[in-house]
């Protein structure tokens, strides 16, 4: 389910290892001087070196009339004005032949020759627009991470707004962070597993029933249009559990899809946009093409046929639920009897209109229909071509699912067959192209400049079948990811393989997509033998993804596997196959051992008894040097030396690495010595510094993701370490405010919170006093309150990390402060939170910032904010609604109940209180969220109360009972460490 690169998945999501911890490929791009960036891989097979220059084009030696005289000049022109050109970009000259590619064919095709003639980047114009074609990881990195910042979606949203209207799709800005919070905790892990059952097995056995007919009649099966029409009914149960039923009807719903996408692809390519002046033409009274032009006319047509099933579905959806009176209970929600997207949406009771659902969920539909469809289509044909590792992948599922259809769980075990599929999207990357605008000017890594307005195409395609970045890259190896260790992604790949897209708009239904993938696959090769139809031509079209120009066709025969076959025989032929020569065997060995036993004596059974020793010292020598043990004995050292990288981390904050590598944005890669070069003097307690060792340290956090590393050839040769800042890296940087995640660093870092570290046992021994309280001689808050460096630290550290959220909260649509005119905060400290919220919510008269007396002793002035000292355990000012964030939860059970019987009784009848608290997951996984919040609750033990602790949402619930609150829900899409907790009177 690609969902059009919408973005990242919550790091709950993943069922599919994958790791943002370590980098196995680096950075490699080509320099402006002919040679590259590289580092030496040590895991996954990709080139090692790049030493060969670009080769010189030859491109126009030939006059056409495709570009020497008139493209190429036009693409001049309209990127410069008549301004001369110091982007350093090359620009491509167009042959005669790449006119049918570049005219709605397989555009990416002559984008792979002209990236071979002028290398990773280049000039390209179509029609009135030029791009810039990038084929580089490190510049496409660049340019994916900073969506929001310096990019934009563009031309995307400009061909695709007839459909997908404003859906999360193609949607920029607020609206955008809005509906993907909206709609990502819709695809959380139960829900996938429950899916996978109720939906991709049934949808994929129901094919294979129908194939299976088909394989009779002898004639070739056109595989691509089956496995279109067996993700569109996928798609649908799974987004309206509403079926389709695309495999045994032609309803006009799927000619109308089918319309629909044919029309976007045709736009994605068309050089001259004539769509667009529908709209100006409308507003002159002139007809618009689209009531006129046939395309467009049968277009129309079919959205309006799109929208108006979607809308009834809604509709429908809608009236069951209230009926019902559904609420999300808790953070993983599946209604059993309906686990569609769809009823999860309107059960969050999410205040949106009818409109921008149905935009959304026909972001899922087309989307997520497309792109598995290709997917499957290209493995099979990769898997048809390659008979070793199509025996491969049926015997793994033979042995994994042993004759039944596959589970949520199997899926994990079917490791060979996910590393085909994910070799096929290297091969076949659907979509081929990804596309992007710049907003502001920018420099692209390797000195390259763009301008705001500029349209850059970052070839997917190019990327993955480049020979400098893959080894082999034109054959199909699946073996090359590895079968241990996490799947690629762009994080892991350094986005060397990028199928799903990367940064903040990366796919939010890549697990959804790979799950769908296999699950089909695998009851496909459970139940069918199929070859390529002889003498065919596979040839590649373009659009949304890559498609064959005439189907897929294959002969088709019905498979039994052998353990089916062996699970499908009489119990008698079983027993005897699985009984009889052990039970003989056993006999014998008896048989040997009494004779031992009575004709050797004592003599022979010490020699058996030695024997036996000696068997079991080379069975433990055996198991210290199986994998499993070396993995093992690896992962516990790295435990034990985890302190490292938090102290690591705590040494460039010191320093301010952070904010002498971003430099107002620039975020080029800087060696050590030069990141030394730019600190101030006073950040030295003596005239010598060691690059050495900074470097060491930025090596370690680098593998963690918080610096990218890059190796530049150096002028002497080798190469050089440079480091740049990765999303993570930035939040160390000191924004506007001069605020940053450094000081949260700092704090948890404090010689006071240190000396209670070794003390955790303590916590398990005596409950009673924190291991804080034992170090320190007394708790954490009275220790803070009589330290005020220590205290100015916390206050700065709570706001560094109280703003970033409170951002994320206010923009991202959450509602909660609609209607409130008397607000108060508890444990508002300094009074940020009151300051923002005031800004966004004009409703809100009378704003009471609550803390302790000596806190708000030194609050600075807020209009709007009155500062109020006191003790919430003794009573809290009224107000319509109480807001309080990371208060709970260093409290007890009976302490939070205090507190919380203290805003109940200061509530008026249907006021509200409004807490922002981690929360516990139901279920333990290893997912980054997971270990954030789990870290989180040994701090809270550690440092503040042995009994506060993070809760789940049910131990919130119940807390919320106890004190009279009876109406509450959880809201999971604000931020990933946070959740906002609205308990009403």
């Amino acid at each position: 389910m690609a969902f059009a690169a919408v973005a990242s998945p919550p790091p709950s999501l993943s069922l599919f290892p994958t790791t943002t911890t370590t980098s196995s490929w680096s950075s490699i791009h080509k320099l402006k001087n002919g040679s590259y960036c590289a580092k030496k891989p040590y895991s996954l097979t990709i080139k090692a070196s790049l030493d060969e220059k670009t080769p010189k084009s030859t491109a126009g030696k030939q006059s056409s009339w495709v570009s020497p005289d008139w493209l190429t000049s036009l693409t001049r022109s309209l990127t410069l004005g008549g301004k001369k050109d110091d982007s350093g970009i090359p620009i491509a000259i167009a042959k005669l032949e790449d006119v049918s590619d570049l005219l709605g064919g397989a555009l990416f095709l002559p984008l792979f020759k002209w990236m071979n003639e002028y290398g990773p980047i280049y000039r390209l114009a179509a029609g009135p627009r030029n791009f810039v074609i990038v084929s580089d990881p490190a510049i496409a990195k660049h340019v994916l991470r900073n969506y929001g910042t310096k990019y934009a979606k563009g031309l995307v949203a400009e061909v695709s707004e007839f459909l997908f209207g404003s859906g999360f799709a193609i949607a920029e800005g607020q609206l955008w962070t809005a509906r993907r919070r909206a709609v990502v905790p819709s695809l959380h892990k139960r829900y996938l597993s429950v899916i996978v059952d109720k939906v991709f097995c049934k949808c994929a056995q129901r094919m294979v029933d129908k194939l299976q007919a088909d394989a009779m009649s002898g004639n070739g099966v056109n595989m691509e249009a089956k496995f279109s029409q067996l993700t569109l009914d996928v798609i649908g149960l799974s987004v309206f559990n509403y079926n389709f039923d695309a495999l045994n009807t032609d309803s006009p719903v799927i000619d109308a899809v089918y319309t629909a996408l044919k029309e976007a692809e045709a736009r994605s390519t068309d050089l001259l946009p004539y769509w667009k002046a529908s709209v100006h033409l409308d507003l002159l009274g002139i007809k618009p093409l689209c009531k006129v032009i046939p395309r467009q006319v049968k277009a129309e047509r079919a959205v309006t046929v799109i929208r108006q099933t979607v809308e009834e579905l809604i509709a429908k959806c809608k009236e069951i639920v209230e009926s019902e009176g559904e609420r999300i209970d808790g953070e993983e929600y599946v209604n059993d009897a309906d686990p569609s997207i769809l009823r999860f949406l309107l059960a969050s009771r999410e205040e949106v209109s009818s409109e921008q659902l149905r935009d959304d969920l026909l972001s899922m539909l087309v989307a997520g229909h497309e792109t598995t469809g290709s997917v499957l289509t290209w493995t099979l044909y990769l898997l048809s071509k390659d008979s070793s590792a199509l025996t491969k992948a049926q015997q793994e599922v033979d042995l994994v699912l042993e004759g039944r259809p596959p589970t949520y769980e199997d899926v994990k075990n079917l490791k060979f067959l996910m590393l085909c599929i994910l070799e096929s999207m290297r091969l076949y990357p659907h979509p081929p192209v990804l596309i992007r605008r710049a907003e502001v000017p920018d420099v692209l890594p390797g000195d390259y400049k763009v301008n705001p307005g500029q349209d850059i195409m970052i070839s997917v395609y190019n990327i993955h079948h480049s020979s400098k970045v893959w080894d082999r890259a034109e054959e199909f190896i699946p073996e090359r990811f590895g079968t241990e260790g996490p799947l690629p992604n762009e994080s892991n790949t350094d986005f060397r393989f990028i199928p799903f897209s990367g940064g903040p708009r990366k796919c939010v239904g890549d697990q959804f997509a790979l799950l769908e993938a296999i699950v089909a696959l695998s009851i496909f090769l459970q139940n069918m033998n199929f070859e390529l139809v002889p003498d065919q031509k596979i040839n590649m079209t373009t659009g949304a993804t890559i498609h064959t120009t005439n189907g897929l066709y294959m002969k088709l025969s019905r498979r039994q596997s052998k353990l089916a076959s062996l699970a499908s025989s009489s119990p008698s032929r079983c027993q005897i196959r699985s009984f009889s020569k052990p039970f003989a065997l056993s006999n014998q060995i008896a048989i040997s051992l009494a004779a031992s036993f009575f004709n050797k004596g004592r003599s022979s059974r010490n020699e058996l008894r030695e024997r036996e020793r000696e068997r079991e010292r080379e069975a433990a020598m055996e198991d210290e040097s199986s994998e499993s043990r070396k993995k093992a004995k690896l992962a516990i050292i790295e435990l034990a030396n985890m302190i490292s990288v938090p102290m690591s981390l705590h040494a460039v904050v010191r320093l301010n690495v952070a904010d002498a590598v971003w430099q107002g944005g620039v975020n080029a890669p800087l060696s050590a010595a030069e990141i030394l070069s730019r600190l101030p003097p006073c950040t030295f307690s003596s005239s010598a510094s060691d690059p050495e060792n900074l470097q060491r340290i930025l090596r370690l956090l680098s593998s963690y993701g918080v610096f990218d590393e890059h190796i530049v050839a150096a002028a002497g040769g080798g190469g050089e370490r440079k480091y740049s800042l990765t999303e993570v890296g930035r939040t160390l940087v000191t924004d506007a405010d001069g605020l940053s995640y450094g000081s949260y660093v700092l704090q948890h870092h404090q010689g006071a919170l240190m000396r209670a570290w070794p003390l955790v046992h303590e916590a398990v021994v005596d409950p009673t006093t924190e291991p804080f309280a034992k170090a320190n001689g007394e708790p954490a808050y009275s220790y803070y309150g009589k330290q005020p460096e220590m205290n100015e630290l916390m206050q700065k550290a709570m706001s560094g990390v109280s703003v970033p959220f409170m951002r994320s909260m206010l923009d991202g649509g959450y509602d909660g402060f609609d209607g409130v005119r008397r607000l108060v905060d508890v444990g508002g400290s300094g009074g940020d939170c009151l300051r923002m919220i005031l800004r966004k919510h004009p409703n809100v008269l009378e704003a009471i910032n609550f803390d302790l007396p000596e806190v708000v002793a030194k609050a600075p002035a807020i209009p709007g904010v009155t500062h109020v000292g006191g003790d919430m355990f003794k009573s809290i000012p009224n107000g319509d609604a109480i807001f309080m964030k990371w208060i709970l939860t260093t409290w007890t059970d009976e302490e939070c109940k205090a507190i919380m019987s203290n805003c109940y009784k200061a509530l008026p009848e249907g006021g509200k209180l409004i807490a922002c608290e981690p929360m516990l997951p139901k279920d333990s996984d290893d997912s980054h969220r997971t270990r954030a919040l789990l870290e989180g609750d040994i701090f809270v033990m550690t440092i503040y109360r042995a009994k506060g602790k993070h809760r789940t949402e049910e131990e919130f619930k119940q807390l919320g009972l106890a004190v009279g609150f009876s109406n509450f829900r959880a809201l999971h899409s604000v931020d990933y460490f946070h959740t906002v907790l609205e308990f009403q009177k």
